[in-house]
């Protein structure tokens, strides 16, 4: 299945088309995309995709972490 994931300029241009009051068709035509992707990520709610990549960088970053102690650890043993 394909999905397009829409980006951060974007989901701002849909949210300040929706304060001008546009249809869902305009909307789709402005960012060349089909009229059932906006519906989808209205459902979905328009939410801020820079706090979504800030938790994903800080979730990478955990990982990293735990990780390295996980090497550090093996290396230490042999």
């Amino acid at each position: 299945m394909f999905t397009l994931l829409i980006s951060l300029e974007n989901n701002t241009e849909i949210k300040i088309y929706l304060k001008c009051n546009k249809s869902q068709k305009f909307i789709a035509g402005q960012l060349g995309v089909s009229e059932s992707t906006i519906s989808r990520e209205l459902k979905r709610g328009v939410y801020p995709l820079q706090n979504a990549q800030e938790h994903a960088n800080i979730r990478k970053e955990r990982f990293a972490v735990k990780l390295w102690a996980i090497v550090k650890n093996k290396i230490s043993i042999w």
